[in-house]
């Protein structure tokens, strides 16, 4: 009887499960908004409609957020290769520092 209520549970929850998991992981501010989200959804007798309204909401938000970074993100640059190659710019390359330098000590 448990493995079958935890596959159903996993069956249904799987993306509120992920979800928690991934917001979890970096704030748990946001564990307890959504915790609060899911109390209002099963303790309220206006749960179900309190649910699709904080849906609509979220994406609402979220098509907000796409429409909004299309006009604010710039593409990221790619800097063109230096003179000598890529390597140039690195200390033992021998493109940038000319011949190898001479240790002053012996050994």
């Amino acid at each position: 009887m448990g493995v079958r209520h935890g596959l159903y549970c996993l069956g249904c929850c799987w993306a509120l499960m992920t979800l928690l998991f991934v917001v979890g992981v970096t704030n748990l501010f946001w564990v307890a908004v959504i915790a609060a989200l899911v109390l209002v959804e099963k303790a309220v007798p206006a749960g179900p409609w309190a649910g699709r309204v904080a849906g609509l909401m979220l994406d609402s938000w979220g098509l907000w957020m796409l429409v909004v970074s299309q006009h604010t993100v710039k593409p990221i640059a790619v800097p063109p290769n230096p003179p000598g190659g890529v390597n140039a710019r690195l200390p033992w390359s021998r493109a940038s520092a000319g011949p190898a330098p001479v240790c002053a000590e012996a050994w």
